[in-house]
């Protein structure tokens, strides 16, 4: 580290001194020149090692130094030009910022002071400047981060030392990071990349893009251009459902224009502005829009028919479904399609999950509300009800009871049984007459007068009267009428009714 600084310090000197003679022998350096005191033009770098020559070239060419003067007289004088060529070839060759800056370097052997030196000359293919623009990357990963701002920004180059490189198509990166950030990247750039050296870990790599837009139009394309991206999140931002989120995303989009079918070098602008795009333009950025949107969403390409197409696959509820935006379109809806529909697409299946319709779903809530509902309902009340009701009443009741009082009493109770029996009948009938009246009527007719006159007293009195006895209706020879007399038993009021059909006087009579 000493000997570092020591080094530096004395090219600087050596840069700066006003020497134009540096060796005895006919080598002379002409290079502008500060004029510096005599003291320090006598000063040079002493070296004595290949590992310090080596140090001292390197340390020139990071410096941007053109020339400086080595003393190797410490050095076998046998093995200075030969540890000479091999410290040129490891900066030229293998250091990567010599790699990269120089173009060649010359040197000499001479005397300078009576010690043996080495007059060397660097020329460069890149100036001071622009080797102290190089970036530094530890690894990848922040090599990455370093091209992508400088995607976002248009720069037209961008150099990057990297320490431990590992192999990388960077081609392939550029084009990928376009595709997933449409809202930055205006416009794709035709990309060449320089490796210095070609092979090893530490390497730099330059990185040339060029546009066909200018950087002032392209920065103006992304201001109107991003905060749309913004104003679909914002569009989504209240619903939890991705289902709705992926079609509202799809209304958000397709709404914008009528849309012409046609490729441009701008995509994402031309699309959302002018209504211009491919089918490209149209998968990148509505998968940009649902990331944007917490989901999950990306773009195949492959062939429909034989031609060139883009769509997009996404992830709805855990199950993956192909979109194809202008298939959507010329369909009038959002379509969710399986790959069983997907009939004259290609695409590598490999590199994309597989796209199955659910079968559960589908067959399960069919099956189940035509099942329960209509099993239970229509079991019970058929079951119950027409097992005690029917099995009962048709079994006694209807057999006796429906015969005879449906037909006699229907006939005579309106005219003489309202006076009394009507108290009792219409309250015993409907809970008792069909349980008993049909087992103990025939047996025991006198015991149960209150069920007889509703159904055959009716019959007999009104055809064959008792010609023994007075009708009420017809005249005596007293033309005076008086009130019967309930207590005489030769008075219609006080003859009790007849209850036996076949004997109308009464059961003594």
């Amino acid at each position: 580290m000493r000997k570092t600084a020591t080094a530096l310090l004395l090219v600087l000197c050596l840069l700066l001194s006003g020497c134009t003679n540096w060796l005895d022998g006919s080598y002379s350096s002409v290079n502008p020149h500060l004029e510096r005191d005599h003291e320090d033009s006598d000063q040079s770098l002493a070296v004595s090692t290949y590992q310090e020559l080596l140090t001292v070239l390197v340390d020139l060419v990071e410096s941007g130094a053109e020339s400086a003067l080595i003393n190797v007289a410490r050095m076998n004088q046998d093995s200075v030009i030969r540890n000479m060529e091999r410290a040129v070839e490891y900066t030229t060759q293998i250091y990567p910022i010599g790699a990269y800056a120089v173009e060649r370097i010359e040197y000499e052997q001479g005397t300078s002071g009576g010690q043996s030196a080495l007059a060397v000359t660097v020329k460069y293919n890149h100036n001071r400047g622009e080797i102290n623009k190089i970036k530094q990357a530890s690894g990848m990963n922040q090599a990455n981060e370093i091209i992508t701002d400088v995607l976002q920004s248009f720069e037209p180059r961008i150099v990057i030392r990297v320490r431990q490189y590992r192999e990388t198509d960077l081609v392939q990166l550029v084009s990928d990071y376009a595709d997933e950030n449409p809202d930055v990247v205006m416009e794709l750039p035709q990309i060449t990349v320089n490796m210095y050296p070609e092979s090893g870990e530490d390497r730099v790599l330059e990185l040339v893009f060029a546009y066909q837009s200018s950087r002032e139009s392209l920065r103006s394309m992304q201001s109107r251009v991003h905060p749309l991206f913004t104003s679909a999140e914002l569009y989504v931002a209240g619903n939890d459902s991705e289902h709705d989120k992926f079609a509202q995303l799809y209304s958000f989009l397709m709404e914008r224009n009528q849309y012409t079918v046609e490729t441009s070098i701008t995509p994402t602008y031309s699309l959302l502005v002018h209504g211009v795009g491919d089918s490209k333009a149209f998968a990148v950025v509505y998968a940009a829009m649902c990331r944007r949107a917490g989901l999950e969403c990306m773009v195949i390409p492959g062939t429909w028919e034989g031609e060139p197409l883009f769509w997009n696959l996404i992830c709805d509820g855990g199950i993956y479904y192909h979109v194809d935006l202008l298939r959507c379109n010329l369909g009038g809806s959002f379509q969710e399609l399986t790959d069983v529909d997907m009939e004259g697409y290609v695409w590598d299946y490999s590199a994309y999950p597989a796209s199955v319709a659910p079968d559960p779903p589908p067959t399960e809530p069919p099956t189940e509300p035509p099942t329960e509902p209509p099993t239970e309902p229509p079991t019970e009340p058929p079951t119950e009800p027409p097992t005690e009701p029917p099995t009962e009443p048709p079994t006694e009741p209807p057999t006796e009871p429906p015969t005879e009082p449906p037909t006699e009493p229907p006939t005579e109770p309106p005219t003489e049984p309202p006076t009394e029996p009507p108290t009792e009948p219409p309250t015993e009938p409907p809970t008792e007459p069909p349980t008993e009246p049909p087992t103990e009527p025939p047996t025991e007719p006198p015991t149960e007068p209150p069920t007889e006159p509703p159904t055959e007293p009716p019959t007999e009195p009104p055809t064959e009267p008792d010609p023994t006895e007075p009708d009420p209706t017809e005249p005596t020879g007293n033309t005076e009428t008086t009130e019967p007399d309930p207590t005489d038993p030769t008075s219609p009021m006080g003859k009790p009714e007849p209850t036996d059909p076949e004997n109308p006087t009464g059961p003594e009579a």
